[in-house]
């Protein structure tokens, strides 16, 4: 394995990379594009390309070293794969009351703050796929629109009553693993929206000091973004749920360019994992957006409405991990159950292939982060997010 230089000098290209462990056709990937010596901040950017996808073409993957980045930008095409084949996910079309008459216990669409229009989404036929409750591990059912992803405007699914989305999909060589990336980026959003759809609130969030992170090579990396007068700043925007959850956002200051600023945020078990990872996120957004990598830029980006600004918080030095206690999947449910958010369901996606899971998982009660839906549904914690916002007196 090849570790990227974040100390200094430009990355050398990896000449010795192993070979690629997994079958790139099989997943209607045409081939892997390392993106990080476009613009050269030490980390390693990679794309993988589906000429064919009914979803996103495009996915990046990022890393210290090229081999991790590689597999991280495969596997996040991996994710995209799994979710659009509707004929080999959906077991059969009925109405929602159709399925309770046959005793099936579907998600509830009430709390699942995906389904926008429950209303409409009741008398709808839809296509059901079958998962499993974490709780108990009885058998749970969802509509194709809140398990799978398929973009393409000739098919069938009702995106007014469904929130379609990749957020909550994951990949990974075990499922566990899988299961607890999907939930930790459902919490992530979750916290994004609570953070920057309540007014007032982003602006009132904690700032870390980039400089305090006690990691050297994420300092190094640090270093290389302030010499290239990008400005990083490190928000805490983590929920009632306790788990470290932040946000990294990167401006471009130099003199006459257009101010582009980008953006990353990241759960993760804890806060220096979690700031690494927003940090590598906003870098692979900077990256992939200057190369043209990306599948999800919309005219707002550069108009700056689409990403926060900076908080104007209180900073203080980064918090330190030192009793913090390792975040197992059990963990990381009871945070969730701590705030009223007692189950999750999961949707085993991937075909059968060797060392792949990919999962889909839905979870009642967490927001979407409705940074890309005009007709999001909000729930009780966003409320009381909102009504804590409010002088009173």
């Amino acid at each position: 394995m090849t570790r990227t230089n974040l100390s200094g000098g430009i990355r050398a290209r990896d000449v010795d990379l192993p070979p690629f462990p997994f079958d790139l056709a099989a997943f209607g990937v045409s081939r892997l594009a390392d993106q990080g010596d476009m613009v050269p901040f030490g980390l390693s950017v990679w794309s993988a390309i589906r000429p064919a996808a009914r979803s996103f073409c495009v996915t990046n993957g990022k890393s210290i070293d090229s081999e991790h980045a590689r597999l991280t930008a495969f596997m996040e095409a991996v994710e995209c794969a799994c979710a659009e084949t509707a004929d080999r996910l959906i077991e059969w079309y009925e109405t929602p009351k159709a399925m309770a008459a046959k005793g099936h216990r579907v998600v509830p669409f009430q709390t699942c703050l995906s389904v926008a229009e429950p209303d409409r989404a009741r008398i709808r036929e839809l296509g059901w796929i079958r998962g499993e409750s974490l709780s108990d591990n009885s058998p749970i059912w969802a509509p194709y629109e809140l398990v799978g992803l398929d973009h393409r405007i000739s098919q069938p699914w009702d995106r007014n009553a469904f929130l379609m989305s990749s957020i909550g999909l994951a990949a990974h060589t075990t499922r566990e693993s899988a299961i607890l990336n999907a939930i930790l980026e459902l919490v992530e959003a979750d916290a994004q929206a609570l953070a920057l759809r309540v007014a007032g609130r982003f602006a009132k969030c904690m700032r870390y000091a980039p400089e305090t992170i006690p990691d050297p090579d994420l300092q190094c990396l640090i270093d290389r973004l302030s010499d290239r007068s990008l400005r990083l700043e490190l928000v805490d925007i983590t929920s009632d749920t306790g788990l470290a959850c932040l946000g990294a956002l990167l401006e471009d200051q130099r003199k006459g360019n257009w101010g582009h600023r980008t953006a990353g945020f990241a759960c993760r078990p804890s806060f220096s994992e979690a700031a690494q990872a927003a940090i590598f996120e906003a870098v692979q957004s900077f990256v992939t957006t200057f190369v043209g990598a990306r599948d999800d830029i919309v005219p707002a980006d550069f108009q700056g409405k689409a990403r926060p600004g900076p908080t104007g918080g209180e900073t203080r030095p980064f918090p330190s991990d030192a009793d913090s206690k390792p975040k197992t999947l059990e963990v990381v449910l009871a945070h969730l159950a701590a705030v009223g958010i007692d189950d999750a369901f999961v949707f085993d996606l991937a075909p059968d292939f060797p060392d792949v899971d990919c999962v889909r998982v839905i979870i009642p009660g967490l927001e979407p982060s409705g940074l890309a839906f005009a007709n999001t549904r909000r729930g009780p914690r966003f409320a009381s997010a909102m009504l804590a916002g409010i002088p009173l007196g």
